[in-house]
């Protein structure tokens, strides 16, 4: 599977998610959306998606907002991601480093407390690829989001840290699924 269709994949299963949310049903541009576009396949469609999704964010649905947010982030995200691999695929692996660096620094930033005191699984991953200045490798690299999305899983606290790590599960499985093909 090439990096365009994992990351179409990942999109498809967000916006599978989106649709589930039939909050938003009364509003017509977003049953038109959701008629005319069975799958997201081309970058327009993705683009589309992004501002309907902002358009519902304004209606202030509390319950739905963070869900909103997340969604956006997401998909944002992957966009991104098309928009490197389309303009020069060779930057790819520069990409997907800076988002893996990037998704343990941020979540060490915003813990650090947690995260130096607590001895979990999560902290001490995090820890250890804070620590380890060396740059890993693909599978490394592969292992280690693998890791950290097991432990997630496992973990049943409820600390602020187990909430940012659920909230980015799905880059993780994208970062994961890519790294597997690069």
């Amino acid at each position: 599977m090439s990096i365009e269709k994992t990351v179409f994949s990942q999109i498809n299963k967000s916006y599978h998610g989106f649709k589930m949310l039939d909050a938003f049903s009364f509003d017509n541009n977003v049953k038109s959306f959701w008629n005319n576009n069975l799958r997201i396949e081309n970058i327009a469609q993705l683009h589309e998606l992004i501002k309907l999704i902002k358009s519902c964010k304004q209606y202030n649905l509390v319950a739905f907002e963070e869900i909103l947010s997340h969604l956006e982030n997401e998909l944002i995200f992957y966009k991104k991601i098309l928009a490197v691999f389309y303009k020069n695929p060779q930057d790819m692996s520069e990409f997907i480093q800076e988002n893996f660096y990037k998704l343990f620094v941020v979540s060490y930033q915003e813990n650090k407390d947690y995260i130096i005191t607590s001895e979990d699984n999560i902290s001490l991953l995090i820890k250890k690829v804070i620590e380890n200045e060396e740059k890993y490798n693909i599978e490394q690299k592969s292992e280690l989001l693998t890791k950290l999305l097991n432990y997630i899983n496992q973990n049943k606290q409820k600390t602020k840290l187990q909430s940012d790590l659920m909230s980015n599960q799905q880059t993780i499985i994208a970062l994961i699924e890519i790294l597997k093909i690069i």
